[in-house]
């Protein structure tokens, strides 16, 4: 009796060299020999592409609100004018208690989300701050030895 063959196992195999593997090893050893003004750079370009994205998400948090003046907030000023009159509070339409509790859902992850970004940019300016000091003070001292 003979067993299936497993494709999983590399006996009598050679090793495939993966190409991918081979570029990783060589690109792995410039790191060291670049400068750091690479990171400024990386920390620079995360600060930019995040005040565009604080950006747009103010946009949609506008639109949003919008949204909420334009077809929420006459759905609400109706129940209270029927609440007033005394008949009580009507029913909705299930459109208008989903778009209502979506909309909320999507203002407040919406203004998380920009909190939470301009929370990082603030942690990331300071850094480049003290990176950017650090290197000044390094130069002036290069500079006064030479």
């Amino acid at each position: 009796m003979t067993l299936p063959k497993d494709h999983n196992c590399t006996e009598g195999k050679k090793p495939i060299a993966c190409k991918c593997a081979i570029g990783k090893s060589k690109s792995k050893s410039k790191p060291t020999e670049e400068p750091p003004n690479n990171e400024l750079t990386t920390l620079k370009n995360t600060i930019l592409h995040r005040n565009q994205n604080i950006e747009f998400y103010k946009t949609l948090y506008a639109e949003y609100i919008e949204s909420i003046q334009e077809h929420i907030t006459p759905y609400i000023r109706n129940q209270l004018k029927h609440e007033e009159e005394g008949r009580g509070l009507r029913k909705g339409s299930v459109f208008q208690m989903h778009l209502m509790m979506n909309l909320r859902i999507r203002v407040q992850s919406v203004m998380d989300t920009i909190a939470r970004w301009e929370g990082e940019n603030a942690v990331d300016e300071k850094k480049l701050k003290k990176m950017e000091k650090g290197e000044n003070g390094v130069d002036s001292e290069e500079e006064e030895e030479g």
